[in-house]
């Protein structure tokens, strides 16, 4: 019985041979651009569910502060209760700005900052969601005091004018929050020609951030958060194709601006010595947003893996927590993870890389 177990599969070896003249008069021979867009497109869906795997073990098995573990009979994995984080302190009298609010972690930031009772700004890039989110935080939390301000931060001049607007307007600044971020699973381009990803994730919030900083010293102690991700941790800064023009993968593009966005906080960090304003980045954790809804084969991952993600209430725990908790004063340049000082990846603390990148920033935003 094996030897014609042997012919055969020496049959379809012959049959699929590159070699063999019948491949090569094939009809179904792939196209080699179209097969090597699949190939990418199922590598950035690979690593992007390796990634939230990871996050979704880490939130899993990492100590959490307010994790309670109750006796369980042998060989079962105890149950884990965890209560959303309850900023207590009160923010009457002060006033924070969130961007990306009308949605996700930064609508959850947004409400519990309002029950809080200070002056909360949302900035949101369209008109009735954002009317829709001020209303839901509105009638959730009796604040009045919580106010839209529209801006698109894939525009560089939006978000001069949202700045604008706004220190044209406000006497004191104590709190920002850098949230909005977008993956997209095929390359565009804004209307400055500049990478999408990295604009909305990192480029509009390091412009926005240095606008509103003469202001924030005036109204210090003050603090900025960046909402970042572990996935700076497979970030790598290519600053011969910044813009990802000869290769883009979205999960690639995603990573190199979440590591951005941590080179960032470091680099504003020690600029910022003595001022009284810090600045933090922070990874909520993989959580149930928008986030990936544009569509295609990795939007399609996306929402294959987002039954498994945290809510967005509970993803708010660590950047309010930042924000908010008498614990983190004075902290300044510093990572969180599940509301603990973490380390970030091993690239985000080069120097002269922070560096580098402050600069390119300065350049593609016209600050220099």
């Amino acid at each position: 019985m094996l030897r014609p177990r042997k012919v055969m599969a020496s049959a379809r070896n012959t049959r699929l041979s590159p070699s063999s003249p019948h491949s090569a008069k094939s009809p179904m021979r792939p196209n080699p651009s179209a097969d090597g867009r699949r190939k990418s497109m199922i590598i950035s869906i690979t690593e992007m569910m390796r990634k939230i795997g990871a996050s979704l073990f880490r939130s899993k098995h990492e100590p959490d502060r307010e994790a309670q573990f109750q006796p369980s009979p042998m060989f079962k994995w105890p149950k884990r209760q965890v209560a959303p984080y309850l900023p207590t302190e009160s923010t009457v009298g002060k006033t924070s700005i969130v961007t990306g609010a009308n949605s996700g972690i930064g609508l959850a930031v947004a409400t519990k900052l309002a029950k809080m009772g200070g002056g909360v700004v949302l900035v949101c890039r369209d008109q009735s969601r954002g009317e829709a989110a001020l209303e839901s935080i509105r009638k959730a939390t009796g604040n009045e005091n919580v106010e839209l301000m529209v801006a698109d931060l894939a525009s560089l001049q939006s978000v001069r004018k949202l700045a604008s607007d706004f220190l044209a307007t406000r006497e004191h600044l104590e709190l920002l929050v850098n949230n909005a971020g977008v993956i997209i699973g095929e390359r565009t381009t804004t209307v400055d020609g500049l990478e999408t990803t990295f604009v909305v994730n990192y480029l509009s919030h390091f412009l926005l951030t240095n606008l509103l900083l003469d202001l924030m010293r005036r109204s210090a102690p003050s603090r900025i958060v960046n909402v970042t991700s572990d996935a700076n941790f497979s970030g790598r800064m290519d600053f011969d194709d910044l813009q990802e023009v000869r290769r883009y993968r979205a999960s690639r593009s995603y990573a190199q601006s979440k590591l951005a966005q941590v080179l960032f906080t470091h680099e504003l960090a020690k600029r910022l010595a003595g001022t009284g304003v810090t600045v933090n980045s922070v990874h909520p954790g993989a959580v149930r947003t928008h986030w990936g809804d544009e569509g295609g084969l990795f939007g399609i991952g996306v929402r294959i893996a987002r039954p498994f993600m945290a809510s967005p209430e509970k993803g708010a725990r660590t950047p309010l927590y930042v924000a908010t908790s008498p614990e983190v004063e004075g902290i300044s340049g510093k990572y969180f993870s599940n509301m603990k000082e973490t380390q970030s990846s091993g690239e985000s603390y080069d120097e002269a890389e922070a560096k580098r990148l402050w600069d390119v920033s300065l350049k593609l935003t016209g600050l220099e």
